[in-house]
């Protein structure tokens, strides 16, 4: 059981990353600072990416 716990808070980070990026891709397709965006700072902050 704590191999599979292990397995889905990675794939939940992963997850996470993934919407992180796509978020970043959207503000600098709208030309938005990242001072802008507080949800792209916040991520970054949560998951350094």
């Amino acid at each position: 059981m704590a191999t599979l716990n292990v397995v889905s808070s990675m794939f939940h980070l992963n997850a996470s990353k993934t919407q992180w990026r796509n978020n970043k891709r959207i503000a600098d397709r709208s030309r938005l600072s990242r001072f802008e965006n507080p949800i792209l700072i916040k991520m970054e902050v949560e998951y350094g990416a």
